[in-house]
């Protein structure tokens, strides 16, 4: 094990390869302004699996390549939003859950941190909407399902703008 001072008043503690000078392995770097990453390295990158504490009071759990939030992890932010999933160079990709603190929640494909392809968003009140997303909007056909077992929806949207109402049902009983 190995302690060093780095540039800026930041330290590492942890395995360190004298040959490339470099660290690797097992380690811990605490920066100056806050910032705390627990895990794995190589090469002087996060790379494996390992916890990263923002200053900002967010944190990361999951795996990490090149320095980048890379594979499966669980982002945490300080609002209280929930983000777990699939991750590719810091950008949610790929199949994941985000979870808002005001109830509201998200489970399908995501590119580029954006929801993009079929998902599921779950109001918070209850209302779910299944169907295509495109950057983030409604983009192709959703299905909107009340919770109060009024009537559903079939319809058309592009970029998040209704086009066309395209089948409604009545499912209240009288």
């Amino acid at each position: 094990m190995s302690l060093i001072e780095l540039d800026d008043g930041d330290i590492y503690q942890g395995e360190y390869d004298t040959e490339t000078e470099q660290i690797d392995g097992r380690g811990r770097h605490i920066w100056s302004n806050g910032n705390v990453y627990d895990g794995l390295w190589k090469n002087d990158q996060h790379d494996g699996y390992g916890r990263h504490i923002f200053n900002n009071r967010g944190y990361y759990i999951g795996e990490w390549k090149d320095g980048n939030m890379n594979g499966y992890g669980k982002y945490y932010q300080e609002d209280g939003d929930i983000y777990e999933g699939q991750w590719l160079n810091n950008n949610k990709e790929g199949l994941g859950l985000n979870k808002w603190c005001d109830g509201g929640q998200y489970f399908g494909q995501w590119v580029n941190g954006e929801a993009q392809g079929f998902g599921v968003f779950t109001c918070e009140n209850g209302d779910i909407e299944v169907g295509q997303w495109m950057d983030g909007y409604k983009h192709g056909i959703q299905l909107y399902i009340p919770v109060d077992g009024g009537q559903i929806e079939i319809s058309r949207y592009e970029n998040d703008e209704l086009i066309e109402t395209l089948l409604e049902i009545d499912q209240s009983q009288e």
